[in-house]
């Protein structure tokens, strides 16, 4: 009896597990960190993973006081893998507001795997770091509609450095501006760009031997 017992729940056991195993959905949305100067055009991907997707939108909040938004392109992951890609609300960048809109939908199939599924271009226009945030992130299914599938988001960033931290117009070997920029990543001075943050430390440091202008 209780090797019938066994089998029984190992059996249960076995659907259940293997139900969560081949469940499909989106599973995660990601920006990276970028980094550049004020002037640079950076192109910024969003990156999804999952099965079975068939469609998904974002909203993206950036700072339009150091970044303005000049396209948003549909990326590789829908178009290589449907015959027909669409999106029945077209992209929608909203500079004042600091805000992009996108929608990617694939007709009539799903899409395994990764890719960029939107790259934006921003123009950079001030320094410091702006934080790309998505919400809103929606999934649908093959026929267009909102499933209730969860996604996890994870958000990025555009840290803008700048050469010239004590403004004497020093950029290239400027032993001052190094120095600011290692108290502000102590915390020594009040630099919330600079604080705890090793890739603009080292940005700094291109700055110092010339490899930034």
């Amino acid at each position: 009896m209780d090797k019938i017992k066994y089998v029984i729940i190992t059996g249960i056991l076995a659907v259940l597990l293997g139900t969560l195993i081949i469940e499909p959905g989106a599973e995660s949305i990601e920006i990276g960190h970028y980094t550049g100067n004020v002037g640079d055009i950076v192109e910024v991907n969003v990156t999804v993973n999952g099965t079975d997707i068939s469609g998904l939108g974002f909203e993206l909040i950036f700072d339009n006081s150091k970044l303005y938004a000049l396209n948003v392109a549909e990326g590789d992951f829908m178009k290589n893998a449907c015959n027909t890609t669409f999106s029945t609300i077209p992209p929608e960048i909203n500079n004042t507001a600091g805000t992009i809109k996108f929608y990617n939908f694939c007709w009539g199939q799903t899409v395994n795997g990764s890719g960029v599924i939107a790259a934006i271009l921003f123009n950079i226009t001030g320094s410091g770091t702006s934080r790309l945030i998505l919400q809103n992130v929606t999934v649908f299914d093959e026929e267009g509609n909102l499933t209730n599938e969860s996604i996890t988001a994870h958000n990025g960033s555009v840290d803008v450095h700048e050469c010239d931290l004590n403004n004497d117009g020093i950029i290239i070997h400027d032993y001052n501006d190094l120095m600011n920029a290692y108290k502000c990543f102590l915390g020594i001075e009040n630099c919330n760009n600079y604080y705890q943050n090793w890739n603009l430390m080292k940005q700094e440091y291109e700055c110092f031997v010339g490899n930034f202008n």
